[in-house]
């Protein structure tokens, strides 16, 4: 997948009509130097009890822009309680806490998925056809969350070719997002027909992002800086 659309799988893996729980929020920083835990909602947003599920996955990084996700055993992250009960209307919180004590040599990124389990037959259809499954339906809502510390930086540089393509490379140890990058290099108009070109893209550490672009701003390597 690319980096771009872990934007489009935080809520849903599965697709469904309406969102039967809310998370919030979607998107969790948390900087270790500050806090070691913080606290995610879950609010029931239909009129049936759900319930609910959670697993941590990390997420990994290529270099190429792409990621994929691989199941932890709470060495890393331990999210409080595993499983809950959600009534109607109702909200949970759930505590997220950062279990390693040594410092990070870079940020990292996690998962937290709440599992909704959704029987794939009812029971009148299941009488009146005589027939019987154990199949479920599994939905799945994503929050994101990055971990980091205050001594993690971003190091970001655009790199636009003869031909106007860009390469987006995040050289630092912590992840951040183009959309608040500064390219010193360039005046404020340049800077924002750079960020149009370049759309909204999330920036992990030591990765490199190739843009299909034909930008007209003059060939070079400008150094991007968070405002």
């Amino acid at each position: 997948m690319r980096i771009m659309s872990l934007l489009g799988v935080l809520l849903l893996v599965v697709s469904y009509p309406s969102l039967a729980i809310i998370i919030s929020p979607t998107v969790l920083e948390l900087n270790t130097s500050k806090s070691n835990n913080a606290q995610l909602i879950v609010t029931n947003n239909s009129n049936i009890k759900i319930p609910i599920e959670v697993t941590v996955k990390k997420i990994v990084f290529n270099e190429n822009g792409q990621y994929s996700t691989h199941n932890i055993n709470h060495e890393d992250i331990l999210v409080f309680p595993p499983a809950a009960m959600l009534m109607p209307g109702k909200k949970q919180t759930f505590r997220v806490q950062w279990l390693k004590n040594k410092p990070i040599n870079h940020s990292e990124s996690y998962f937290i998925r709440f599992s909704e389990a959704k029987v794939k037959d009812n029971e009148e259809t299941q009488r009146s056809n005589n027939v019987t499954t154990d199949v479920d339906l599994n939905i799945h809502y994503n929050a994101l969350v990055h971990v980091f510390d205050q001594t993690l930086r971003p190091n970001v540089y655009a790199h636009i070719d003869e031909i106007g393509a860009i390469t987006l490379q995040n050289r630092g140890s912590r992840y951040t997002f183009s959309s608040l990058v500064h390219f010193g290099e360039l005046n404020s108009e340049a800077n924002e027909l750079l960020q149009n070109e370049i759309g909204q893209q999330f920036l992990p550490p030591h990765s490199l992002i190739k843009l299909p672009s034909t930008s007209t701003l003059p060939a070079g390597l400008y150094h991007g800086k968070e405002q």
